[in-house]
C-alpha cells in the first residue's frame, strides 16, 4: 500500500514538472550570445558569402589603412565568437549543474515522503475502521511488528482539542485504565507487543479514533491509529397495500439506519416484476435516516407471490424481510375478492 502511494506521488511530481518545463528549461540559456540554433542552410550561406567575400579581397588592391582596418575588424570579431563559445559552455555547464541539483531536491522529498509513511505506523498492525452497532462493545487492538524495546504503551483517544490518555501498561505498574474510563475500557490482552483494550456498550460520544502508543527506547514513541464508526440499522417494515386489480399491487418498505440504508424490494417468482419505482430519505432527529422504497408489482395475475425486503449499510449485513400475498380468485358478483384455498 505504501509502495502504491510513492508511486502515485513519483507520478504526480512528474506531472508537475512537465507542467512546469523544468525538464525542457533547467537553466536558462537565452541571454547568451549566440545561443539561438541557426538552420543548416543558413549557416551554408553564411560560408559562402564570407568565401566569395575573401576571394574578392585577394583580387581588389586596396590601400594600407583600409586592410588594418579589416584586420583589426576580423581579430576582433574572432574575439567575440571566443568569447560567446566560452559563455556557451560555461552555461552548458550551470544546466548540468542545475538539473543534478533539482534532482538531487527530489530525491530528498521522495526519501522522506517514504520515511514518514513507513518509519512509524508501518511497524503497527492494527483496524483503520471498526464497524460497531450502537450500544455493543467493540475490541480494539495494536501489535508491533518489530522487535524493539517498549517500556510502556499507552491508549488515547484522538480528539480535535487535544489527546486524552485512556489507559496505559508496562511490566513495572500494569494495567492502569484513568478516572473517567474505569467502567468505559478494560484491558483485553495486556502486552507490551500485542495490546488491546474493550469499549464496552458504544456510543456516540464513544465514536471516533483511538491512538496506541508503544513508548519505546531511543526510538520514542511508536503510534498506530483506529477509528470507530457507530452504525444503527433496524429491521425494515414490508407493506403490501391493497388493490383493487388482480394483476398489480402497490409494495413499500422502509428501513431506518445511520448512516442511511439502502432498501432493496424483491420478488422470488421471475414472470412477476416491479415498476414505477421510488425512493424517499428523511432524517430524523437523532441523526437517523428513514429510506422509504415504493414500487408497483405487476404479472401475477391473481396467483399468489412472495415479495421480500432486504436492508443494509455499508459492510454490516443485510437484514431482510418477507411478505406473501395469497392467491385471490376474480371478482365474484357479489363485488369482493376470494382468496384461492390451498
Amino acid at each position: 500500500m505504501d509502495g502504491l502511494i510513492i508511486f502515485f506521488i513519483i507520478i504526480i511530481i512528474a506531472e508537475v514538472a512537465e507542467r512546469q518545463g523544468w525538464w525542457r528549461r533547467m537553466y536558462d540559456c537565452s541571454h547568451v550570445p549566440g545561443s539561438e540554433v541557426r538552420p543548416a542552410s543558413e549557416l551554408c550561406a553564411s560560408l559562402h558569402h564570407h568565401g566569395n567575400r575573401s576571394s574578392r579581397r585577394r583580387t581588389t588592391p586596396t590601400h594600407p589603412s583600409s586592410r588594418w582596418a579589416e584586420l583589426k575588424m576580423l581579430d576582433m570579431q574572432h574575439k567575440k565568437k571566443t568569447a560567446s563559445a566560452r559563455a556557451k559552455v560555461d552555461c552548458t555547464i550551470m544546466q548540468y549543474k542545475d538539473v543534478k541539483l533539482k534532482w538531487k531536491k527530489m530525491l530528498k522529498v521522495l526519501m522522506l515522503i517514504s520515511f514518514l509513511l513507513k518509519g512509524q505506523t508501518a511497524v503497527i498492525q492494527t483496524q483503520q475502521t471498526v464497524m460497531v452497532k450502537v450500544g455493543e462493545d467493540v475490541h480494539l487492538s495494536c501489535q508491533l511488528m518489530q522487535t524493539k524495546d517498549v517500556l510502556q504503551v499507552t491508549w488515547q483517544k484522538d480528539l480535535p482539542e487535544e489527546k486524552k490518555n485512556i489507559a496505559t501498561y508496562s511490566e513495572h505498574f500494569g494495567q492502569t485504565v484513568n478516572p473517567g474510563f474505569k467502567d468505559k475500557v478494560e484491558f483485553k490482552d495486556a502486552g507490551l507487543k500485542n495490546c488491546s483494550i474493550v469499549i464496552r456498550k458504544v456510543m456516540e460520544q464513544d465514536e471516533g479514533c483511538y491512538l496506541c502508543l508503544f513508548n519505546t527506547y531511543p526510538d520514542g514513541s511508536l503510534t498506530g491509529r483506529t477509528c470507530i464508526q457507530l452504525y444503527e440499522l433496524h429491521e425494515p417494515i414490508l407493506q403490501i397495500r391493497e388493490s383493487n386489480s388482480t394483476e398489480e399491487t402497490v409494495v413499500s418498505c422502509s428501513a431506518t439506519g445511520r448512516p442511511a440504508p439502502t432498501v432493496t424490494l424483491n420478488v422470488t417468482q421471475q414472470d412477476l416484476y416491479f415498476s414505477n419505482s421510488s425512493t424517499v430519505s428523511v432524517t430524523n432527529t437523532n441523526a437517523t435516516v428513514t429510506v422509504t422504497t415504493t414500487a408497483v408489482l405487476s404479472g401475477f395475475h391473481g396467483n399468489g407471490a412472495q415479495v421480500g425486503c432486504a436492508a443494509g449499510l455499508l459492510s454490516v449485513p443485510e437484514i431482510q424481510v418477507f411478505k406473501t400475498i395469497p392467491a385471490v380468485n376474480q371478482t365474484s358478483d357479489d363485488g369482493e375478492k376470494h382468496f384461492k384455498n390451498h
